[in-house]
């Protein structure tokens, strides 16, 4: 599988220094093919686009993707799995998402989509300085072994470490190891390097840090720069589509996979933050177009090529899912970061953990692990600030002895109890 996928990164990893009409004519070809496919095959989408009495012929620029329907998460679990998907499922592959922000979702593959998505990421890698003789170390969830023939022979070697295990375990595991290379969530490898700083280690000689899964903070990134390396290359992904979009080394926003998806942004109730809406161009065992998102990204205006030579589109950051923030009782909405970033404010709390918890309009509470709990004083300066900047609410804070990962193996800064 790693062989064909190797392959496959050959033949599309000068893609993104095409020219933009080049980029835009590829898109529109594969746009074409996907949607006469979906129409002849998929009942969803041949229900939607009869419903709006549309045919595949109307869709004959980028643009046009706009005549079809939104379709969401919610809309296809509606709905029988055989209605917007083809072929024998059980000859599928079939990866299922966390459910961390509602019920798991399936999303199936053929063998070649499978590919050309371990492709599209392993091209990230390679653009970033990855060599295939490097030792990775993945700290995430641990999934399913898969053969992987290059290792013996000492290529393509990676190793995976569970987020649930310590960090003091990850670090034994680490020493004896000795990766050049760490990936993975980005609370999971802040907390690997505070060991690895509490421990005072210098074994590790990190060339460059791959992180996805969650929003990368500046706190967590300056924490690994300063501890590991100053390549920290950020992936942005999902389940249903595989890497949407990367960080090259001139560290200035995230590269657009514009060859593998074609992206839409709408405008958000923050006016940076545009909703993202992505359609993708290679998967027929499971369409997804016009596939809403629940992230929210801030766009770089710039359409310029990029210094690294690619001219693929760029986003400036991901500001996390839709609901990553706190609800004032205006029902006006705060980014969660700003929260976490003003407790960090007066509390030195860097290497230990925190948690910022909203139960309703009027009660929060943050639950912290420390030696020592939160003076008075402490206490009152921390009340203090945050009144200031979401009025009077109560506030209880609970020094506890560990705060879990959520199922999917991530650790959440923000939990908001509030329905919408």
């Amino acid at each position: 599988m790693i062989l064909n996928s190797i392959y496959a990164i050959l033949k599309e990893y000068n893609n993104p220094s095409w020219s933009k009409e080049k980029i835009k004519n590829i898109q529109l070809s594969k746009l074409k093919k996907i949607v006469n496919f979906a129409f002849d095959n998929i009942p969803y989408y041949q229900s939607m686009m009869k419903e709006l009495n549309i045919l595949p012929v109307d869709i004959s620029t980028v643009e046009d993707l706009k005549k079809l329907s939104i379709t969401t998460k919610n809309d296809l679990r509606k709905i029988d799995t055989k209605e917007y998907t083809f072929g024998d499922l059980n000859k599928l592959i079939k990866n299922t998402t966390t459910g961390t922000t509602s019920e798991p979702f399936s999303i199936y593959s053929t063998n070649n989509e499978f590919r050309i998505r371990q492709a599209t990421e392993l091209r990230c890698f390679f653009k970033n300085g990855y060599k295939l003789r490097d030792k990775v170390l993945f700290l995430g969830p641990i999934y399913p072994p898969y053969k992987n023939q290059l290792s013996k022979i000492g290529l393509y070697r990676r190793k995976l470490m569970s987020s649930f295990t310590s960090a003091k375990d990850q670090i034994e595991f680490a020493k004896k190891y000795k990766p050049n290379i760490l990936r993975g969530y980005p609370s999971c490898l802040k907390l690997f390097a505070n060991e690895y700083r509490k421990q005072k280690c210098d074994f590790l000689k990190i060339k460059s840090i791959f992180l996805g899964g969650e929003v990368l903070d500046d706190e967590t990134r300056k924490i690994l720069e300063d501890t590991f390396s100053k390549n920290i290359i950020n992936i942005y992904g999902c389940w249903e589509f595989g890497r949407l979009a990367y960080e090259c080394n001139e560290h200035d926003g995230l590269h657009l996979n514009e060859d593998m998806f074609i992206f839409e942004f709408n405008d958000t109730e923050i006016k940076e933050e545009k909703e993202i809406i992505v359609t993708s161009l290679f998967s027929y065992a499971m369409p997804l177009i016009r596939y809403k998102m629940s992230d929210k990204v801030v766009l770089i205006e710039n359409d310029k090529k990029c210094s690294c030579g690619s001219n693929f589109k760029k986003i400036k950051s991901v500001k996390g899912r839709v609901g990553d923030y706190y609800i004032k009782k205006n029902n006006e909405k705060i980014s969660v970061t700003n929260l976490t970033a003003l407790f960090r404010k007066y509390v030195d709390i860097i290497p230990t953990q925190y948690k910022f918890i909203q139960y309703s309009l009027d009660n929060s509470e943050i639950k912290y692990i420390r030696e020592k709990p939160l003076s008075v004083s402490e206490l009152k300066k921390i009340k203090d600030a945050y009144e200031l900047y979401v009025g009077k609410i109560n506030i209880k804070f609970s020094k506890v002895e560990n705060i879990p990962y959520d199922k999917s193996g991530k650790y959440r800064y923000f939990e908001s109890k509030i329905k919408n």
